[in-house]
């Protein structure tokens, strides 16, 4: 048996059968080298004296869909906490992270599904026609703060997290666990790893969030919890957003491998934030459904559903 892509033989297998009646299912897996719709066939060799062959061939029609995401990280200047979170994202097989300095960025946003910009709003003023053409795109945002932020803009451009801060002053801050977050699952050891991860350095100042956040951690200033939030997501009208409130988290991913010997959890926990953000929803409440193939002389069905607000 073969199997046939594009006139090229892409997997084959010797059956036996051991009399006119035997039966075998065979598993083949194959390498999907281009997404879409593809055709493969699939012929039996005849035998010698097999009077008709027509029955010997089937074509089928897969679609291959290429799943991985594009996340585009954007930044103002090198720091260690870029090549952390571009090596968490990379550990992950279902995303592609782009890096691109603000004064270089990519000619279209449009292939992208997740934003990160990291200090950006920065304090070098250049960034404001990068930023216009951001917001624009209504696509989902990570906003990572630190000390090359500036704040002022930070909080005139978004709703997500205001920070009353007329100083340049920062607090080295340790992450508390919130029990009460339900955005998705956070497993026991990560929790464990949590309570002994370094302090970043946030923003001095009072810290103002929507009512409709929802904080993952909280902020341990000086060993006293507080309600201030280090890491929070919010989801309104537009797009769902996120924002990390200090640098450092380069640091997490070191404090992990010695911990673990291995990386997984702070991968795994950059993935969950970027799974997140980046999953796509359909918002229509008018959708049409139709078959995407179709056999000689079979119907041709259209469903449509229906949704309120």
């Amino acid at each position: 048996m073969k199997v046939y892509h594009k006139g090229k033989v892409v997997g084959s297998r010797e059956l036996g059968f051991e009399s006119e009646r035997a039966f075998h299912e065979v598993d083949i897996e194959l390498i999907a080298t281009e997404a879409g719709l593809q055709s493969y066939r699939i012929v039996l060799d005849g035998l010698g004296d097999e009077l008709s062959l027509i029955n010997n061939e089937k074509r089928i029609f897969i679609e291959v869909l290429d799943s991985r995401e594009k996340i585009l990280l954007l930044s103002d200047a090198p720091h260690p906490d870029i090549s952390a979170i571009k090596a968490a994202v990379e550990s992950r097989k279902n995303y592609d992270i782009d890096l691109f300095f603000a004064d270089k960025p990519p000619e279209t946003l449009d292939p992208y599904s997740l934003i990160i910009l990291y200090q950006i709003p920065s304090k070098n003023p250049g960034n404001s026609n990068l930023l216009a053409e951001v917001f624009r795109t209504e696509k989902p945002l990570l906003f990572v703060l630190g000390k090359n932020s500036e704040m002022s803009v930070f909080n005139q451009i978004q709703p997500y997290l205001k920070i009353d801060s007329d100083k340049d002053m920062y607090n080295d801050v340790k992450a508390v666990f919130n029990d009460n977050f339900t955005l998705f699952n956070i497993g026991e050891r990560e929790k464990s790893l949590i309570r002994n991860l370094p302090p970043l350095a946030v923003p001095f100042g009072n810290y103002e969030k929507p009512a409709l956040s929802e904080v993952l951690f909280f902020q341990e200033i000086a060993s006293v919890e507080s309600d201030f939030p280090l890491l929070l997501f919010v989801q309104d009208a537009v797009r769902k957003a996120a924002v990390v409130a200090g640098e450092g988290i380069w640091r997490w991913r070191l404090h992990t491998y010695k911990a673990e010997k291995s990386h997984q959890l702070f991968d795994e926990l950059i993935g969950k934030m970027v799974q997140y953000l980046s999953l796509k929803e359909d918002k229509s409440r008018f959708r049409i459904n139709a078959p995407k193939s179709l056999l000689e002389n079979e119907d041709l069905i259209f469903s449509a559903e229906f949704y309120n607000e």
